[in-house]
């Protein structure tokens, strides 16, 4: 399974996408990467060409629990996963569970569109702007 990974300095965002099976070791090395190495505000899941029927609610619980101990930081921090299919979108949904019961000091919001998450990952940097951009 490859995960690619983009990142926009400017927006504080990174971008992961899922393609194939997940494999747990590396989501693992994604993440070290991710709250180690390249910190953002912002991160993008997207689960839309993952395979995930393998996934059992411990392996998310475990992922979870790290995910929240390395985004100790990410205090004003969102993550948004987009899981447009059935199974994706219960188990995202766990993870948010997982995550709120870790009391992660991020917040996470699962989506069933890629439009839908971008939009709400970048909905504090339009607020307070004119219709030109300005304040």
């Amino acid at each position: 399974m490859p995960i690619d990974t983009t990142r926009n300095e400017c927006l504080s965002l990174a971008t992961h996408t899922v393609h194939g099976r997940i494999v747990r070791d590396e989501m693992y090395g994604v993440l070290e990467d991710s709250f180690v190495q390249h910190s953002t505000r912002l991160m993008l899941w997207d689960l839309s060409d993952a395979q995930a029927t393998h996934i059992k609610p411990e392996m998310l619980q475990r992922f979870v629990a790290r995910s929240s101990k390395l985004g100790a930081d990410r205090t004003e921090g969102k993550t948004a996963i987009v899981a447009p299919n059935d199974l994706t979108f219960g188990l995202a949904r766990m993870s948010g569970t997982y995550t709120e019961m870790e009391e992660a000091p991020y917040e996470m919001r699962v989506f069933r569109k890629f439009d839908d998450a971008l939009a709400w990952l970048l909905e504090d940097m339009n607020e307070g702007l004119g219709p030109y951009g300005s304040q």
